[in-house]
């Protein structure tokens, strides 16, 4: 066997244990490799890690490298009720992911008291069990990665209003709505209150009340010589080519996501339903009752 397929064994045997850091498996590593000095070894671990990654045999979360392929199989009646309580206990995971909510009068809501942080890994559990069904994880991939799109461009968008604003206003104090005091000052949210008016025609285009400008229900500007002003920006800005077509891509791109996410919602509803009629989930997790490896992958 040569040294390389006998560390990476070394390395998935240590993993099917636990998850490893980097000084972890570089100790797996130096024992084969003594000689080595700590940048060679960082190469070669390096080369394994992304090897291992590329499988989707590994996956990294946080400082650490963990293993999650899992064998599916039922032994018995109680290895079978074990998995089974395990499912239900990450449905509420599930309903999450898929943005389902329950109506408050549903007895199911009733389900026990988790904490935040029980919460958080409960749905990271969720989510590497949703890895072994690969058209789900393709949707909620694909779901995420358009979210990720229209945050980008909100905030680009914003960005360069905000950019704007300050040249405009650079002799002003531009200041949060919470310390927006005294008698001269324009408020940080414009930005955000015109990205909000193109998007969805609220709020209403700003109104005059003396020295201070009214942007929907917030006071964003007040001083003299000021109402005109900021108005005067505000149109500007909503009329300009470069917001619109950002708007519009913002709408286009949410509209997708929508679709996506009913896509993503009806899968995750077959699996909970699944699990109600006692169909355990397949794949696993970190706290899974029992993970091992299925398959070798050399």
């Amino acid at each position: 066997m040569s040294d390389r397929v006998g560390i990476m064994r070394a390395i998935i045997d240590a993993l099917k244990i636990k998850c490893l850091t980097n000084d972890e498996v570089n100790q797996i590593m130096r024992e084969r490799l003594s000689s080595w000095n700590d940048e060679n070894l960082r190469k070669r671990r390096l080369r394994y890690i992304t090897r291992l990654e590329k499988l989707g045999l590994l996956k990294k979360r946080g400082n650490k490298y963990c293993w999650y392929i899992y064998i599916n199989d039922l032994k018995d009646q109680e290895d079978y009720d074990l998995k089974l309580l395990h499912s239900r206990k990450l449905i509420p995971a599930l309903r999450s992911i898929a943005g389902i909510n329950l109506p408050r009068y549903d007895v199911e809501q009733q389900e026990g008291y988790v904490s935040e942080a029980d919460r958080r890994i409960l749905l990271r559990c969720a989510e590497d069990h949703l890895r072994a069904y690969p058209e789900v994880w393709r949707i909620l991939e694909d779901y995420r990665r358009r979210e990720y799109e229209v945050e980008r461009e909100r905030e680009l968008l914003c960005s360069n209003l905000m950019g704007s604003l300050r040249n405009e206003f650079s002799k002003e104090s531009i200041v949060e709505p919470r310390k927006a005091k005294g008698n001269r000052f324009v408020v940080s949210t414009v930005p955000l209150q015109i990205y909000h008016h193109l998007l969805y025609g609220s709020p209403r285009l700003p109104e005059l009340q003396g020295d201070e400008v009214w942007f929907g229900n917030v006071k964003v500007a007040k001083g003299s010589g000021l109402p005109n002003r900021i108005v005067e920006f505000i149109k500007r800005e909503t009329e300009k080519k470069v917001a619109n077509e950002a708007v519009m891509r913002i709408k286009k791109i949410q509209h997708e996501v929508i679709e996506i996410r009913r896509g993503l919602e009806y899968e995750i509803r077959k699996l909970i339903l699944g699990i109600q009629s006692s169909i355990p989930i397949i794949g696993g997790c970190e706290i899974c009752v029992r993970a091992q490896i299925i398959s070798d992958p050399f």
